[in-house]
């Protein structure tokens, strides 16, 4: 363990009382205040032989011994005249102006010309002396914690003047020890284009010079009336106020500095950003997503806080005689090391606008692409340098993944969320990643939580994945860059072990949505029967055997897959063709056929198996189809219809027969209420199970299975139906009614 200060300076003290009474038999050597009272008197009290500091002067004293010795007595006479101080103080600039009178009273004596060729005449000495000072008194500072709150808000009130005097003079102030320099470059980006690995705050002058050489400089705004605004301030500042304060300011800081009292300002610039990065919670969040904020402040930044830095470090052109009150002009190593203070300060601020917008990443993703500025801007801070020794702060991209899973898992994937609600926040995820990461790296983690997911724990997401892309237009998917799956491709694509593969392959799928969804199906089977589910309820619904907008979904979908993959839904729009031109001929020519009828005539192994018809089936009877037909009640008092429909079906199609299916296809109703009317083209058995509601009254959903003799499944499913229609409303009974009643 290394020897503290303070024993450091009572050794040297020991040290030096010891050899004093052995040289010059006085029991205690020179005070301090010994010093500087012969330092008040004329020189020749130095040389008295009974001058309590005559043995300063011995040039045979060892030159080590004198000044650790000064530099002891030095520090505890700081330490007496500041022993009033207590962890409650907190005004600032009187305990600067206090600190650094006191420590130009100790210096003083190391000035004297009569000191010349003695051993305390060194420059070393008064370096050493202002070591020793300043980490006293930070020490003495971290035990003053109101004190350092006090101190930060002296700070950051001091650039609200900057603001001020650019407000009127739409002019960047500069510190007078920079202002021999180029200061447009204070408004330029110094960090872009770096090679691989550079760490831009510890770029060396050489290839910062090539930095500044290859510069596009663009002129700063001529106002900054969109970030300042001095009408609003409580109490106008007038210019020459603003200007005392920041000479105030700038004395203040000097002695700061000289003493070692000055902070970290990167933590006073990120609070500041901080405070201008903050999110509304009110109606205005809309109007935050939909603006290029980061590069609007950051004007605001190298505007105004730059200038506030560059005043907050001047100091003394000679720190060791701070008699000479004079600012140090900076030399070009200066100007190079402030440059790379800018780049440091930049990215805090980059830092700020992150942590301000990671906690609403959520959000931000639901609004995509209203959002797409603030994203943008966040990949503009993801394309910078991510040392560790530049923002201390690990890769951006990798830390928005972590905010999004945790989000994720937080908000979305839990039980009774809805399924179509889970895969729009997962593609509105990958539109906005993508943009923040083109590699799609950050992608993979979040894509594997997703398939677990709804691998383990959701049977619903494969029909709503159809759902999705059959109305891709209300959810944003577009068609402008389709990917084409391969033979078997999404079966195989959880075996792929070669990673670079892997990524390679979701680089090009992610730019089409459509393509992205169909992959979490996990195989084609399972898309295409589902698809052809959806399809056949589309169908089923159509107006006039209508299939045009059928038709182009089906065949931008088709792009997708390989030849023939979606054969069975081409068939099915293909009797939807055919049936319309049958019907047409059938009604032509039987007259006992009601005008309101019209059958589809479906092919029994291209549908799904409860809409097929038995074409081919040997075992086929009358009977299966009398039991059809019983199981729904919507075809009563239509026997002949139907016999001379099909009769006429055997005419033009010889070869093969018909079986009724009442319960699929459409109905064209209408609903009666005192107030309204509605007309609605629903299902068959949507259709029966409202025709219970006609006396009125309340139901169960099993009492209604029961009257219409429809299994409870299918009923639970019309009752659903008309609920989100707004016909019926399930009472605190379980029973449902009409709303209207």
């Amino acid at each position: 363990m290394l020897p503290t200060q303070d024993f450091i300076h009572q050794n040297a003290i020991n040290v030096f009382t010891s050899h004093h009474r052995k040289n010059y038999g006085r029991e205690t050597p020179p005070t301090m205040d010994d010093i500087l009272q012969a330092c008040e008197g004329p020189p020749r009290l130095f040389t008295l032989r009974d001058s309590p500091v005559k043995s300063l002067l011995d040039t045979q004293l060892p030159k080590a011994l004198a000044q650790d010795y000064y530099v002891a007595v030095a520090v505890a006479y700081l330490k007496e005249k500041l022993g009033s101080l207590n962890s409650n103080d907190d005004e600032w600039v009187q305990l600067v102006e206090l600190v650094y009178g006191l420590y130009d009273t100790i210096s003083k004596p190391l000035d004297m010309t009569l000191l010349v060729d003695s051993p305390l005449w060194s420059p070393e000495l008064k370096k050493r002396l202002r070591h020793a000072c300043s980490k006293y008194l930070s020490e003495l500072l971290k035990s003053m914690p109101k004190m350092i709150q006090t101190r930060r808000k002296f700070y950051i009130d001091a650039c609200r003047y900057f603001e001020i005097i650019y407000a009127y003079n739409h002019s960047m102030l500069i510190a007078p020890a920079y202002e021999s320099f180029d200061t447009i470059l204070l408004c330029s980006t110094l960090d872009q284009n770096l090679p691989p690995l550079v760490d831009a705050a510890q770029m060396s002058d050489d290839l910062l010079q090539k930095q500044i050489d290859h510069l596009v400089v663009e002129d700063p705004p001529h106002s900054l009336d969109w970030i300042v605004d001095i009408s609003q301030e409580e109490e106008e500042v007038p210019l020459e106020k603003a200007e005392m304060a920041i000479g105030e300011f700038t004395r203040i800081c000097i002695q700061a500095n000289t003493l070692g009292l000055n902070p970290e300002l990167n933590e006073f610039v990120y609070d500041m950003a901080s405070k201008r990065f903050q999110l509304p919670e009110d109606d205005s969040w809309d109007q935050v997503i939909t603006e290029h904020v980061l590069q609007q402040q950051l004007q605001w930044m190298r505007l105004v806080v730059l200038p506030w830095y560059s005043y907050s470090l001047q100091e003394m052109d000679n720190v060791e005689d701070i008699s000479q009150q004079q600012v140090r002009k900076a030399n070009k190593e200066d100007w190079y090391e402030f440059l790379r203070n800018k780049i440091v300060l930049e990215h805090t601020f980059y830092k700020a606008f992150y942590d301000s917008r990671v906690e609403r990443i959520f959000d931000i993703i639901t609004e995509y692409p209203t959002s797409k500025p603030v994203v943008e801007d966040l990949k503009f801070i993801a394309d910078k340098s991510s040392s560790e020794n530049l923002t201390r702060w690990s890769s951006i991209p990798n830390r928005i993944k972590d905010a999004v899973l945790k989000e994720f898992r937080t908000r979305l994937l839990r039980n009774g969320t809805w399924a179509a609600d889970i895969l729009q926040q997962y593609i509105l995820c990958i539109q906005c990643l993508k943009v923040i990461d083109p590699t799609c790296s950050i992608l993979i983690p979040i894509i594997e939580v997703m398939q677990d997911y709804w691998s383990s724990k959701r049977k619903d997401i494969v029909p709503a994945v159809v759902e999705m892309i059959r109305e891709g237009e209300e959810y944003g998917l577009d068609d402008e860059n389709i990917y084409v799956f391969g033979d078997g491709e999404l079966e195989r694509q959880d075996d792929s072990k070669d990673e670079r593969e892997k990524l390679l392959r979701l680089q090009q799928m992610s730019l089409d949505p459509v393509a992205m969804l169909i992959s979490i199906c996990g195989s084609t089977t399972a898309f295409v029967e589902q698809y052809q589910e959806k399809l056949s309820k589309a169908l089923m619904l159509s107006n006039n055997y209508d299939t045009d907008e059928e038709m182009i979904k089906l065949e931008m979908l088709k792009r997708r897959f390989p030849e023939n993959t979606m054969t069975s839904c081409d068939i099915m729009v293909k009797d939807m063709a055919e049936s319309r031109r049958l019907d047409r001929q059938i009604h032509e020519d039987a007259q006992e056929v009601q005008s309101n009828f019209h059958a589809m005539i479906l092919s029994r192994h291209y549908w799904p198996e409860e809409n097929s018809d038995d074409d081919d089936d040997d075992d086929y009877n009358l009977q299966e189809q009398e039991q059809h037909k019983s199981s729904i009640n919507i075809l009563e008092n239509m026997d002949q219809t139907l016999n001379a429909y099909q009769e006429k079906f055997k005419h033009y199609k010889a070869n093969r027969k018909l079986q009724w299916t009442p319960a699929h296809g459409s109905v064209s109703i209408e609903l009666e209420f005192k107030s309204r009317t509605v007309k609605m083209t629903t299902d068959p058995v949507s259709a029966q199970v409202i025709s219970v509601f006609q006396g009125k009254g309340k139901y169960t959903d099993e009492e209604i299975a029961s009257k219409i003799h429809i299994s409870l499944n299918k009923v639970m499913d019309s009752l659903e139906y008309w609920e989100k229609e707004g016909i019926l409303i399930l009472s605190n009974d379980s029973k449902y009614q009409l709303v209207e009643e």
